[in-house]
């Protein structure tokens, strides 16, 4: 049975954990042209009403389904990454099923945001 490890679970060091995050935010740097995968909104422009990709502005869960009601949801703009890319680089938060590829843990940033 295969699950998601971490790099600890996996041996890596400090070293080795920046250098895959490094490649990871390369290549989401390369791919941050393109458009929301859901709305079609430009980088850097408001994502359209109903998009599942955009952050309410005020509990920065998903803005379709947070029940913080419009009026708190705010515009969230598309920048070309997934919503907590940023936040996986800058804490190294990688994980892998095979110890090959390897991918940003966007469980991590959920987590660390809940106990901050």
């Amino acid at each position: 049975m295969s699950y998601w490890k971490t790099p600890k679970e996996m041996g890596l060091d400090h070293n080795q954990v920046t250098e895959i995050a490094e490649e990871l935010w390369n290549k989401e740097i390369e791919d941050s042209t393109r458009f929301c995968p859901d709305c079609g909104a430009d980088p850097g422009k408001k994502h359209l009403p109903g998009c599942d990709i955009a952050r309410c502005q005020n509990c920065k869960g998903q803005a379709i389904s947070c029940g913080c009601g419009e009026e708190l949801i705010g515009e969230d703009i598309w920048y070309g990454l997934w919503p907590g890319t940023k936040e996986c680089y800058e804490n190294k938060l990688i994980t892998t099923h095979d110890g090959v590829n390897w991918m940003f843990d966007y469980n991590a940033v959920i987590i660390k945001e809940i106990k901050n």
